[in-house]
């Protein structure tokens, strides 16, 4: 996927929203794109959560239990979904496993670049913030 799409994508996001142009180009070209497979682990409940996904493309599903007999499926997310959100912010065990339903394309912002944003007192590194406690505060309104 190229990097323009990319940057689209990520401005229809709630990562990405309010960013201007060359912010969304500079998210862009910080984070990883990568495809996978059906039916691919995107995060395992449990482990250490060190990076938050975009999908770009594709389903995937939420699921609790996973490390059990029975997971149960709490939540499918589509593309523009952002994931692993609370584990940025919090630096805690991931709460669901996410396995993907379909091939997809995902963005992949590890925590550490944000730490060196933040070091070099970009601004960038506060919207991201902001937006992902949009996200955090949206999801935590669900439940």
């Amino acid at each position: 996927m190229e990097l323009r799409k990319v940057y689209q994508i990520l401005q229809d996001t709630s990562l990405g929203q309010d960013l201007k142009n060359e912010e969304l180009q500079r998210l862009a070209e910080i984070g990883s794109m990568k495809t996978v497979d059906r039916g691919t682990i995107l995060m395992q409940e449990g482990e250490n959560s060190d990076a938050l996904i975009v999908l770009l493309e594709g389903e995937t599903e939420v699921l609790k239990g996973f490390s059990g007999k029975q997971p149960r499926q709490v939540a499918k997310q589509k593309t523009g979904s952002v994931l692993g959100e609370m584990g940025i912010f919090l630096q805690r065990p991931r709460k669901a496993t996410v396995r993907t339903l379909t091939p997809c394309q995902i963005f992949v912002f590890q925590r550490e670049t944000l730490r060196q944003l933040r070091e070099k007192n970009d601004s960038l590194v506060a919207k991201i913030a902001i937006n992902l406690g949009s996200v955090v505060s949206t999801k935590v309104k669900k439940i």
